[in-house]
């Protein structure tokens, strides 16, 4: 039997194009982690914990959130309880960021724990959107 995630940190990040977590549907957390959003797809995958890339289009006044592009659509980022060392979004900048994702109305919104600046990995951008779909390919394969 599978141990139960304790804390947020425990529960592994799920990759995921922006674009399909507006068809997410919130279900009831399966875990003994207090207040913890669930969120599944099309019946399928359940998650809490995404990683996102995308460029950064704006960056809130405050500095404590931003707007993350990746193709498919927009999310807005809450930043501000990041950990000391994760760099601070700066327009136009190619980003990953692992977090909560909190509500998909009126766009998904995501209570960052981590971000990283990819802007000086060339390969980043390109192979994004494979090794997302490569993950549901081996998602799907597992659940027949």
């Amino acid at each position: 039997m599978e141990d139960m995630p304790t804390c947020r940190l425990d529960v592994p990040a799920r990759k995921v194009m922006i674009e399909k977590l507006s068809r997410a549907k919130r279900i009831i957390n399966p875990t003994v982690i207090v207040d913890l959003c669930t969120w599944k797809i099309n019946d399928e995958q359940i998650y809490s914990i995404i990683w996102i890339q995308g460029r950064v289009t704006n960056v809130h006044e405050s500095g404590s959130g931003f707007f993350l592009d990746d193709g498919t659509s927009v999310a807005e980022v809450d930043c501000s309880n990041l950990p000391a060392g994760c760099p601070k979004p700066e327009l136009d900048i190619y980003m990953m960021v692992v977090g909560e994702l909190l509500d998909i109305q009126p766009h998904p919104l995501v209570k960052a724990i981590k971000t990283q600046d990819l802007s000086d990995q060339s390969q980043a951008q390109a192979i994004w959107p494979l090794e997302v779909q490569d993950l549901e390919k081996f998602l799907t394969s597992q659940q027949q």
